[in-house]
């Protein structure tokens, strides 16, 4: 078989630039993601402190909320707890590690002497207005998250939006019930309040729900 020079010289060639061309398409992608993946962990660490805070504080408003409004069971401060017993952040409250274990250890005629102990007149400023500052500022790289993570962030943000529509409404009601009105309608708003912290608490079941998702999702990647 007789050599050809000129034929070997441009395969090589086509070799090269088929091998540079291949390379381009696949390098850039996987530059991109080795440049990516860093920030992408440092949010999910910092997102994971955002949620593990408020995780905490709506606990608490739940368990406060349900006590005087709803039907909080020995169930509940089982699954409460839960989040309680493992905090140990800013915004921890002394002996309340204690008060929910007592909860959960109580027997039945214990636990609602220990709740009636806690229950006390409504009160507006039960409610707060949540949100999740550092998600809002990091936009851009959580759009980087897989999808199921978004999908999860994206109801947590819809529900978060629902508790503020409610404090609003409660804020509304509650301010009305000291107007000049009518027994009627002074009975209605009054109402209108409690329904609103019944709402309010259903609604942080939810979001609770959702954040524990999240984290468990977080300390798998």
């Amino acid at each position: 078989m007789t050599e050809n020079p000129e034929l070997w010289d441009l395969i090589e060639r086509i070799c090269f630039v088929t091998i540079g061309w291949v390379l381009a398409v696949i390098g850039t992608p996987v530059i991109e993601h080795l440049k990516r993946n860093p920030e992408i962990k440092k949010t999910r660490i910092a997102l994971a402190n955002e949620l593990y805070e408020l995780q905490y504080r709506l606990a608490l408003t739940y368990y406060y909320l349900e006590i005087r409004y709803g039907t909080f069971t020995q169930a509940d401060a089982v699954w409460l707890n839960e989040i309680v017993a493992k905090y140990n952040g800013v915004q921890v409250i002394e002996n309340i590690k204690a008060r929910f274990l007592d909860l959960v250890t109580a027997t039945p005629a214990a636990f609602n002497a220990l709740l009636l102990a806690e229950r006390g007149t409504p009160n507006a400023s039960l409610l707060k207005k949540v949100g999740l500052t550092y998600l809002d500022s990091r936009i851009t790289t959580i759009s980087w998250f897989r999808s199921d993570e978004i999908s999860r962030l994206t109801v947590l943000k819809n529900q978060l939006a629902i508790l503020n529509e409610i404090v609003d409404d409660s804020r509304y009601f509650y301010n009305l019930t000291f107007q000049n009105i009518t027994d009627e309608n002074h009975a209605t708003a009054a109402n209108s309040v409690r329904d609103a912290y019944r709402n309010y608490a259903k609604t942080t079941k939810v979001v609770l729900r959702v954040i524990k998702e999240l984290r468990m999702r977080g300390e798998q990647n």
